[in-house]
């Protein structure tokens, strides 16, 4: 029996070391893929900020290719690119404060176009649904 225990303290030893060093490679690839999708990020924040100011050029510009709907959907793109980015509680409640911002005006704006029979009825409770959920969102935030 003497003989066995220094195999088993040698086996536990190596298995530990196994262990130890499975858990180190584990965590550098786990920083590497947190890198690589922050990069990631970066890139998509890059172009939508891109396609937000062409969209919205475009359509002061009176480019009839581009109309209300895309410049609103560049800019909901944006500001879910900036959240996706965002890295503490108070930059999220922040951009989260700006997208209830944001939907409070795009709601504003359908709901003058309905009134002038420019908009269909189901943007503007589209309008006030996006606007509500921008704000559950805030509240859950805080």
């Amino acid at each position: 029996m003497s003989k066995a225990m220094p195999i088993l303290l040698i086996a536990v030893a190596v298995l530990t070391g196994w262990l130890l060093s499975a858990t180190r490679l584990d965590s550098q690839q786990q920083a590497v893929q947190k890198d690589n999708v922050k990069q990631l990020l970066q890139e998509r924040l890059s172009l939508v900020e891109k396609l937000h100011d062409v969209a919205l050029a475009g359509f002061k510009a009176g480019d009839q290719r581009i109309n209300f709907a895309a410049v609103r959907g560049a800019k909901v793109r944006l500001l879910e690119a900036r959240l996706d980015l965002a890295e503490t509680k108070e930059q999220r409640i922040k951009i989260y404060e700006e997208m209830v911002k944001d939907a409070a005006e795009y709601e504003k704006a359908i709901s003058q176009l309905v009134k002038a029979s420019r908009a269909f009825v189901g943007e503007e409770l589209d309008a006030k649904i996006h606007h509500l959920e921008r704000q559950i969102a805030l509240v859950r935030a805080k």
